[in-house]
């Protein structure tokens, strides 16, 4: 009997094995998808981002935002000073970035909005030509 229940299982199993595959290649779709978003990712590596860092701080402190500034670098001020002498796996240090992440963004903002600005005084001008 126990034979009997066995070989049935087993001839089952053996029907699970050959069946057709509806493609050859599952992910193909997602190929185009996947080299966009691993192009993105090769702009974040630090010589992009220190750059928009500096910007970012320089722009917060002209603008007068010096206790936001102050806020935004605490963490990554501590995370240099003090975690960094106790552990150094990237895992202890990854939450530094997210901080340094908006004073990029305040770079981004600050070139768009000059950017804007300058869009803006040249439309009017075209149109009066």
């Amino acid at each position: 009997w126990f034979a009997g229940v066995m070989t049935r299982r087993a001839a089952s199993m053996l029907r699970l094995e050959r069946t057709p595959r509806v493609s050859t290649a599952p992910h193909a779709w997602t190929r185009v998808p996947r080299a966009l978003v691993a192009s993105v990712q090769r702009l974040f590596i630090t010589a992009v981002f220190l750059p928009l860092y500096v910007a970012g701080f320089v722009l917060l402190w002209r603008a007068g935002r010096r206790r936001a500034l102050v806020l935004l670098l605490a963490v990554p001020v501590y995370y240099l000073c003090v975690q960094s002498a106790l552990h150094t796996e990237y895992r202890y240090v990854m939450a530094m970035h997210y901080f340094l992440f908006v004073l990029a963004a305040a770079s981004l903002y600050g070139a768009g909005r000059i950017l804007w600005k300058g869009a803006s005084k040249l439309a009017p001008a075209s149109r009066r030509g």
